[in-house]
This record gives C-alpha cells, sequence and structure tokens, in this order.
C-alpha cells in the first residue's frame, strides 16, 4: 500500500509529520511525498545556507538536496516539471549519500509547510 502526501523540507519538525511518518512505516505502508519542492518555493529550490552549502559540497543543486533529503529517508518523491533539465536533475540523486549529522541538520530546517492532514482527507 502507497500513501501519498504532503511532504518537503522543513516539514519533519511538525510533529503530526513525524507521527504519521512512525504510524505509516509501523503498518508497511510505503510512503510517496508529493510537493517535494514546495511548488517550486525558491527557499526549496533555490536553497537555504544549509542546502547551499551541502549542494556545493556534493556538486548538486539545492533542490536535489532536498530531494535527496526526502529519498533518503525512504519516501518515494513524485516531481513534476515540463523543462527537461530539471527533469534530469531531479533524477540525478544516486550517486551520492548525505550523511547522517547532515539529514539531522536538514531535520530541523523550518521552511513554509503544507497541512500535512488537509481537510476531506
Amino acid at each position: 500500500m502507497v500513501n501519498q502526501v504532503g511532504f518537503h523540507l522543513g516539514m519533519w519538525k511538525n510533529p503530526t509529520v513525524q507521527e504519521n511518518y512512525r504510524y505509516y512505516e509501523s503498518k508497511g505502508i510505503i510512503i510517496q511525498a508529493y510537493s517535494p519542492l514546495a511548488s517550486g518555493d525558491p527557499r526549496i529550490t533555490k536553497g537555504t545556507n544549509l542546502t547551499k552549502s551541502l549542494a556545493k559540497k556534493y556538486n548538486k543543486t539545492p533542490a536535489q538536496i532536498a530531494l535527496k533529503y526526502i529519498v533518503q529517508q525512504d519516501i518515494a518523491v513524485v516531481t513534476a516539471s515540463k523543462n527537461i533539465k530539471y527533469m534530469k536533475q531531479n533524477a540525478d540523486l544516486f550517486d551520492f549519500e548525505l550523511q547522517e549529522n547532515e539529514i539531522d541538520a536538514l531535520n530541523q530546517e523550518t521552511l513554509p509547510t503544507i497541512d500535512p492532514n488537509p481537510p476531506g482527507n
């Protein structure tokens, strides 16, 4: 079973997100993140100080760091773009691994969030 939920960098500090993640994981439900780049919010796509620093370290874009952060937590992502350059970048995530301390730092990011439990769901 797969449950598609809104998730992107900056949402992990929300207790509801953490509770949902643990529940899905305990039931063997695969989590699939929609809007993993926060609908193109520049704080995600252009980066924060942390994602810019990691992007430089790994020779990636801040958006790729944000996507890798999600994928590396065993959360599938759904991306969308009409731009072939971005399509390729979105798929170019599997030649590096974020370190545990980097994941921990990214977990502390506070960026715009979407409601993990929107009305009617």
